[in-house]
């Protein structure tokens, strides 16, 4: 029997080579634990957005392609540029696809002196601020950013923190 609109997941997490040796299961809770709350705080907890954690190499494809920077990033979002209502009642709206490193998400976090899951928690809000119309081409966007960021961020801080590490490494 095909699923219904309410059996579907609306957070789609999809995995191309993300070089890490954290449970694929792990990462699944952890990306839908982060985004969930943040979707129903900005008033978009029907909608549908895709994650996909990527290995260093296709990430930097991404950023040649659609940034013309050819080197490896954290995040890329890819907002659907769709209106953030859905087009049919029942339908969920589709936000965008995130594209994230957890290559590059790992040594961030090391720069900074904080966990990878806090770290991937950052690039997953981040993300999704971007596929909701948020950037920081400004000073005054780029406070207005962060702040939110903050906000929601608090929203899964009490999330069991997965070890998001590299092959043959731990945290």
């Amino acid at each position: 029997m095909p699923d219904t609109p309410s059996d579907m997941e609306p957070i789609e997490v999809c995995f191309d080579r993300p070089g890490v040796s954290t449970p694929r299961g792990e990462l699944v809770n952890y990306t839908r634990g982060v985004l969930r709350p943040a979707l129903r705080q900005r008033g978009q907890g029907e909608a549908a957005l895709t994650v996909l954690y990527c290995s260093e190499a296709a990430m930097r494809r991404l950023n040649a392609q659609f940034r013309g920077i050819d080197k490896p990033t954290d995040v890329l979002s890819f907002p659907s540029g769709d209106s953030p209502s859905p087009a049919f009642p029942g339908e969920a709206a589709y936000l965008g696809d995130l594209a994230i490193c957890p290559r590059v998400c790992i040594r961030q976090a090391e720069q900074a002196e904080r966990s990878p899951a806090d770290e991937l928690a950052l690039l997953l809000v981040h993300g999704f601020l971007h596929l909701l119309g948020h950037d920081h081409d400004t000073p005054e966007r780029e406070r207005v950013m962060w702040e939110e960021t903050d906000r929601l961020l608090g929203l899964s801080a009490r999330l069991p923190r997965p070890e998001l590490a590299l092959p043959g490494r731990t945290q």
